[in-house]
């Protein structure tokens, strides 16, 4: 009993360092997200009232731009006479606003040093670039914009097809920093009351630590026999603290392991099963109506030829490093399995099969492009696709079995080739 006791107080101490060291990873993570997201708002607003803005004038002021001995005209008005839309816009949003004829500013409310207009500075080469040879917008958190930095949002002004200027909407770039500042301060302030309140309700949590670790403990147990569908006791997750995250950490490891158990051991792609598992998955979330996905079942061309002329080991080096570029063309866009022998499942997550289409071209183009040694010889290597989607077909069998007719017609047809319709 004395034991016992003696192993919760122990638990009740440490549970407060590492609750500090997470709550101040916590408040980092949330601060930079918290400047993100601040960030992303300004730029929304600036190109919001950018927009606007531009609107306005537009309207206000029929006809076409242009310049007549220094002087910026839009039809049959010189809009430097009308420079109180301008300070309207200043007033209303506290924002600075510029309207330029090519990189030339002509109406703003930005003053130079004398207090002045700066009327006449141009804007950077960046801008100029991207605004106007590009036809695009352009955002900067830092821009400068006559000695001073700016968070700035600028948009094209368009006459017909052609660019002849730009709209640009601003605020100093140490107003903003101020406010995201402020903000920061009140999420650290929040954390902070948080963690003093998890320090005190960790006294009474200390009490139930040794019966949350002998769950953990069955856990892993029943792990190591080999039965990798065992279940944590959910009061292990619901812990908050580092017997939680151990649990949590418990399962990470079923998941590693039923990993290493669904991996291809040539190309340390994820093998059939796990794609089955990983459709399934997907479909019944598709079923629900959470996201669609497309599914792309390529073939290595002329493989086999490629193993008669170089031997089976050539064949596999071309299989590992085929296998590296479908990794990495497949980061951040969904899931790659080596289906079989020389034939390979891509699953683009969130896209039907003609958003899909664009990636694999891409992908076919890099595919060329890789130059493969065998013994002494570079060689090159095509893959043809076919393709469905969860969008008119949720059975996981039909899926697949649609783009394997899919990647046939594309065999049929010379290879090299992505097939999304029978043909």
């Amino acid at each position: 009993m004395f034991k016992k006791r003696k192993l919760t107080i122990n638990f009740m101490s440490l549970s407060v360092l590492p609750l500090l060291a997470f709550g101040v990873v916590i408040t980092i993570i949330m601060s930079f997200v918290a400047y993100d997201s601040l960030s992303e708002e300004v730029e929304y607003s600036l190109k919001v009232l950018a927009y606007s803005s531009y609107n306005v004038l537009d309207t206000k002021f029929p006809g076409t731009y242009a310049e007549e001995n220094g002087r910026m005209k839009k039809g049959d008005v010189f809009l430097d006479e009308h420079i109180d839309e301008m300070d309207r816009i200043k007033k209303m949003s506290e924002a600075d606003a510029t309207l330029f004829f090519g990189d030339t500013r002509y109406l703003t409310t930005i003053l130079n040093e004398d207090g002045k207009r700066a009327k006449g500075t141009h804007a950077s080469a960046a801008v100029k670039q991207q605004v106007i040879k590009q036809g695009e917008d352009y955002f900067s958190d830092d821009v400068q914009v006559n000695g001073m930095q700016y968070y700035g949002y600028y948009i094209p002004v368009k006459q017909q097809q052609d660019v002849v200027g730009m709209m640009f909407v601003g605020k100093p770039r140490h107003q903003v920093i101020a406010h995201i500042v402020k903000t920061i301060y009140v999420i650290i302030a929040c954390a902070v009351g948080v963690m003093a309140v998890a320090i005190l309700i960790s006294v009474y949590y200390s009490r139930k630590t040794i019966f949350a670790l002998n769950k953990t403990k069955v856990f892993l147990g029943n792990i190591a026999q080999g039965d990798m569908t065992a279940k944590i006791d959910p009061y292990v997750l619901e812990r908050n603290d580092e017997i939680g995250e151990m649990g949590k950490f418990a399962l990470i490891l079923q998941d590693s392991i039923m990993e290493l158990v669904g991996k291809d051991p040539l190309t340390g792609l994820h093998n059939r099963r796990s794609c089955n598992v990983v459709i399934d998955s997907l479909l019944e979330k598709a079923k629900q109506g959470h996201g669609t996905f497309a599914l792309a079942m390529g073939d290595i061309d002329y493989f086999k030829k490629i193993n008669d002329t170089y031997g089976h080991q050539s064949g596999d080096e071309v299989l590992r490093q085929l296998s590296s570029v479908l990794s990495a063309h497949m980061e951040h866009l969904g899931f790659v399995f080596r289906w079989g022998g020389e034939e390979f499942v891509l699953i683009y997550e969130d896209m039907n099969k003609s958003e899909a289409y664009e990636h694999l071209l891409e992908l076919q183009q890099e595919i060329r492009n890789m130059d493969i040694v065998l013994n002494g010889e570079i060689i090159h290597v095509s893959i043809t696709f076919g393709i469905s989607d969860s969008d008119n077909e949720n059975d996981l069998n039909k899926l697949i079995e649609i783009a394997d007719d899919h990647l046939y017609i594309g065999k049929k047809e010379g290879r090299d080739r992505i097939i999304l319709e029978d043909e």
